[in-house]
């Protein structure tokens, strides 16, 4: 699989949106939890959190 790169804008309050693209591949919805994880080399990644089920 080859690197996609999608470009965001921040708005002033610090939200950005997740591409339509993105958010359909990996079933992210409203409410959905990310967590961002900081690599030694510097690069930010953001990863999907499980939801825990009941």
């Amino acid at each position: 699989m080859s690197t996609k790169i999608y470009r965001v804008k921040f708005s002033t309050r610090g939200r950005v949106t997740i591409p339509a693209l993105v958010r359909k591949k990996y079933g992210l919805k409203g409410g959905s939890k990310m967590a961002f994880e900081v690599t030694p080399s510097g690069a930010l990644l953001l990863k999907p959190v499980a939801t825990q089920q009941h």
